[in-house]
């Protein structure tokens, strides 16, 4: 019985061990092409934080005129139901 549970260890060690190195290089694989990916989003990303600050530039003023305009645009007469 003892040889037995000796002998299943032993296959499941070098089972495990060849699961773990399956494993390791199917992580290698996806690792290498996730870093081309994220180099790639990085410089995507990169590209449009750039262009939304060339828009927000472009829009400042407009923006500020709009704001105050509408601050500016107050109407003080009360409603005639609070007489």
């Amino acid at each position: 019985m003892k040889e037995a549970k000796t002998e299943a260890d032993k296959i499941i060690a070098a089972y495990r061990s060849e699961m773990e190195a399956d494993y390791q290089a199917s992580l290698a694989k996806v690792s290498s092409k996730s870093g081309a990916t994220n180099s790639q989003l990085e410089e995507s990303t990169e590209r449009d934080i750039e262009s939304m600050r060339e828009e927000f530039s472009a829009r400042k003023g407009a923006v500020k005129r709009m704001l105050v305009d509408l601050v500016l645009k107050v109407n003080t007469a009360l409603p005639t139901s609070q007489y």
